[in-house]
């Protein structure tokens, strides 16, 4: 968990946790949600690791729920979605979602 991505959330925006946006050069991203709590208890998800399939330079939005499986089913890919264009709201990179602490 040292070398993962850090998410943050906020009492106004809770469940919802977001990253900061990552430079990636496109093909396969490998990942799985870990809780490291204030005590340094370590709790990773019990579900096999996320994929997702970037395409070249494309900008991604990730919408995972924490021991969800993934809305595409038995498929392991998650679809990358465009994010929204800079004159929208909500472009403020790339985001992560994560359901209630277990």
């Amino acid at each position: 968990p040292e070398h993962g991505l850090r998410m943050k959330t906020t009492p106004g925006t809770y469940p919802v946790w977001r990253c900061d946006p990552l430079l990636l050069n496109g093909g396969e991203v490998e990942f799985k949600f870990v809780i490291v709590r204030s005590d340094g208890e370590v709790v990773w998800e019990s579900r096999p690791n996320r994929r997702l399939m970037l395409h070249g330079t494309d900008e991604a939005r990730v919408i995972a729920d924490w021991e969800s499986p993934d809305a595409l089913g038995s498929n392991p890919l998650l679809s990358a979605t465009p994010l929204p264009p800079p004159s929208s709201p909500l472009a403020t990179g790339r985001e992560r979602h994560r359901g209630p602490l277990p």
